[in-house]
């Protein structure tokens, strides 16, 4: 089946098209006009400050058809006209004044049973092509699946569209449509979405969340007329650049670059970065299309090829701990048209600009590529090179663009000293010699089998209290900090204020917000959608069938944990809730347990009392059901437990979910105000964790790294669901893990996560009091019949903080 732009809207040799689409910005309720028009603004930013253009504002889900068989038609629709009042018009008015067509998501069939019933969803589609100029509609198995009998009236549909909007594009997610195949642009890569920690995640040890898209495979036969998914902003976004370099590069797909979710969570200095990459893309998209793998033994895997015979540039990657190198000659094994005399300029141009100099083809040029990272190197004949291009040589350095997509400035990184230019761009500067890029991490050691240590439960405990449990989502802001640009601000308050959000409770910091209607904890006695952890484990790598199995959210229930902060004298612990009248869509009565557990040590443990669990009043609690949010009935109340005396950790099993306060009270009766208070709710007691065997291992640290760096302890082989614990011991204190990759367990935005049961890898804070003194690591695993396949390591890493620079104009 051969595709051409006139029966698939673009063929294999149909430059990417850039995209944005808004899939868990919002999630299957959709958007609305005023978020749509607040996130078309973000784009007009980044257009108007760094020249970066994206082509397509593709609405996802709820914005036209919705999941399960839900076909609207935007034209009479109640539901679309709540969300967009004012019809399509004014978003679609918007976005093509910045040089952007909208998309839709939907349903392929919806065609009824009658001939009447197949004409109105055909005009309801070629309607909007008509009308709106739509430049591209995803037809996913999450709204329906196609009739064999419908296939010939989706093709007749598709078809008439194209008379309008001939170069329509189609993705298709999943779909097997026989004959009509032929109609649609795009069929899904893998079947993978790429939603990080949440629909993808790493299976093995690395210095990131991000490891995974690096070792993802190439299309078969390279072929462009597909979708991948892209790069999914919106959870973990450190390292997204190196994701984005893969998806543009290396498999420069029909839809290219494409990100979705929330692109405005990155640092501010990252938005430069991530316009980079799409203004890289736009100069050299017209020879993207031709591409080739380079060979994996020589180059690694998904080493890539793109260009002309003049102008080539190639993508690696490195998906492990170490520096690896990349020995590259200008010549034709890399796709070049060899003329003697000629020479060819070598630029690196991720993860940083460095030129290398004019080579002939048979001089070699030797690249490091770093670890967990993606390379692009730009190969192009010298003469050429000099009349289009420019470099700054004797430094590393990242290049911001402006307005138009003209280069503006460089960020100088390191330096040996003096800076000059080569190209079309003038620049000169004399500096010290200086050294501010990421350095690539250190190995410390592997840890070995020990005895149970005596304090295993501190251990597991200093983890398990340290865990972020909160939704993905607010852990990227946590992350990113504070933003000094109002769109990027208003994008992200948008988001933070949709009533879905808000009805699942996805952050601990509800509880002392001093609201009344905002709460903790929406969704975490429900069960997900994923198969058991033990299913999950032999089916690891297939792609899961229609039948799915029940698994609890919470890890054997979960346990609210919270964190003081430092000891106090407490008599009573008082949590505020919500009970449900009658168990109703899921919703249960929460479970009331009738002991607690505190600490001022994680070490010595004393039984807290329940006292009493009553009604405070009636209560009406909205909550996030489906594609909306419902009012549930029943009562708000009040749960006390006796606490014994001077505490700092509080933990109760299998807690009560849609939590509006947590308090702490005095011998005298009055709330103890306490500056923070740190609160989990996903993982286990310690009781029901099992451990069957430990590792440990005593480390020095080196005497010099840079503020913000953290030791990576990761765990390679199969540990099995939940398998491993790690902690961090200096100074006689217990330090638990800020973060792990896979992420721990979380309240979820939209999916909840699916642990890994190989390559879990922790992460902790290497403090500047840790600089050459020794630190011991410490590992529980719970299945000693897997002890002699797992192996667990150390790393000090760099962190990948915005480093100091010195900017030159150009």
């Amino acid at each position: 089946m051969v595709k051409t732009k006139a029966t698939s809207g673009a063929d294999e040799k149909t430059p990417s098209v850039p995209q944005y689409f808004s899939w868990i910005n919002s999630t299957n309720e959709g958007s609305t006009e005023e978020q749509t028009l607040i996130n078309l603004e973000y784009f007009r930013w980044l257009k108007d400050t760094y020249g970066m253009q994206i082509e397509i504002y593709a609405w996802d889900a709820g914005n036209f058809d919705t999941p399960g068989f839900g076909y609207e038609d935007p034209y009479t629709s109640k539901k679309l006209k709540k969300q967009y009042p004012n019809g399509y018009g004014p978003c679609v008015e918007r976005a093509k004044e910045l040089g952007i067509r909208m998309g839709l998501w939907g349903g392929a069939d919806g065609f009824g049973e009658t001939e009447a019933d197949w004409k109105k969803r055909r005009d309801v589609l070629v309607n909007l092509c008509r009308d709106f100029n739509i430049r591209e509609i995803k037809i996913d198995t999450a709204c329906d699946w196609l009739r064999p009998e419908m296939r010939q009236y989706f093709k007749e549909t598709i078809d008439m569209c194209r008379k309008y909007v001939p170069d329509l594009l189609i993705l298709n997610h999943r779909h097997m449509l026989g004959d009509a195949e032929i109609c649609v642009s795009t069929f899904l890569h893998e079947g993978v979405e790429t939603y990080i920690d949440v629909l993808t995640e790493n299976s093995f040890s690395g210095p990131h969340h991000r490891m995974a898209p690096l070792v993802r495979d190439l299309v078969p036969g390279m072929q462009r007329l597909a979708e991948d998914h892209g790069v999914c902003i919106s959870s973990c976004p450190d390292f997204f650049e190196d994701d984005m370099i893969v998806q543009a590069f290396s498999r420069s797909l029909i839809v290219s670059p494409e990100v979705y979710g929330n692109p405005w969570f990155l640092r501010d200095d990252e938005q430069a970065r991530l316009a980079k990459i799409y203004n890289l893309h736009a100069e050299y998209d017209d020879i993207l299309m031709n591409g080739f793998p380079l060979p994996e033994e020589k180059y690694g895997k998904n080493a890539v090829s793109r260009g002309n015979g003049c102008t080539r540039l190639l993508t690696f990657t490195n998906p492990t701990w170490t520096n690896k190198n990349a020995c590259i000659s200008p010549d034709e094994s890399i796709g070049l048209d060899i003329t003697p005399g000629k020479r060819y300029a070598f630029k690196i141009l991720h993860p940083y600009e460095e030129f290398l100099g004019f080579l002939k083809p048979d001089d070699k040029a030797f690249i490091d590529i770093a670890p967990g990272r993606a390379s692009l190197i730009l190969v192009q004949e010298s003469e050429k090179f000099l009349k289009e291009n420019f470099a700054l040589t004797g430094c590393r350095y990242e290049t911001v663009y402006g307005p138009g997509r003209v280069p503006s400035f460089a960020k100088i990184y390191s330096s040996c000293g003096h800076i000059s230019s080569v190209g079309n761009r003038t620049a000169e500067a004399d500096t010290a010699s200086f050294d501010n890029t990421l350095h690539a991490p250190v190995a410390l050691g592997r840890l070995s089998r020990c005895d149970m240590p005596a304090n295993s439960r501190a251990i597991y405990e200093a983890t398990a209290f340290s865990a972020n449990c909160d939704s993905l989502e607010s852990q990227s802001i946590k992350r990113s900090g504070d933003t000094k640009v109002p769109e990027v601000r208003a994008a992200r308050d948008a988001f933070f204020a949709q009533a879905t959000y808000l009805g699942r409770g996805p952050e601990s910091a509800f509880m002392f917000d001093g609201k009344d209607d905002t709460y903790f904890d929406g969704t975490s006695r429900q069960s997900s959608f994923f198969a058991t952890p033990e299913w999950q484990e032999e089916n690891l790598g297939k792609v899961i069938s229609e039948e799915r199995f029940e698994m609890p959210i919470r890890v054997n229930g979960g346990c609210l944990r919270a964190d003081l902060g430092q000891v106090y004298d407490v008599s009573e612990i008082e949590i505020i809730s919500f009970s449900i009248g009658e168990p109703k869509f899921g919703f249960e009565k929460p479970n009331i347990e009738s002991k607690g557990f505190t600490s001022s040590d994680l070490s010595v443990w004393e039984e807290a009392d329940l006292i009493c669990s009553e009604s405070m009043r009636k209560d009406t609690c909205r909550v996030t059901k489906d594609f909306g949010v419902i009012d549930l009935e029943g009562d708000r109340i009040s749960t006390r437990y006796r606490v014994g005396g001077r505490i700092r950790y509080f933990e109760l099993p299998r807690p009560m979910d849609r939590i509006y306060s947590f308090r702490v009270y005095d011998r005298s009766g009055a709330e103890i105000k306490i500056p923070e208070i740190k609160v989990n709710n996903m993982l286990s007691v310690y009781g029901e964790m099992h451990f069957t065997y430990a590792a440990q291992s005593s480390v020095r640290l080196p005497d010099d790294y840079n503020d913000g760096s953290y030791i990576a302890v990761g765990t390679d082989g199969r540990h099995g669901y939940e398998g491993v614990y790690c902690a961090l011991e200096f100074g006689g204190k217990l330090i638990g893990a800020f973060d792990r990759a896979p992420s721990f367990p979380f309240n979820k935005w939209e999916h909840e996560t699916p642990s890994s049961p190989s390559g879990l890898t922790y992460y902790f804070r290497a403090t500047p009091e840790m600089k050459g003194k020794n630190v011991t690591l410490y590992a529980l695993y719970r299945d000693i019949a897997r002890m002699d396949e797992i192996s667990t390591a150390a790393w000090l890493c760099d962190s990948n903080v915005e480093k100091s620079s010195i900017r030159i104009d150009l």
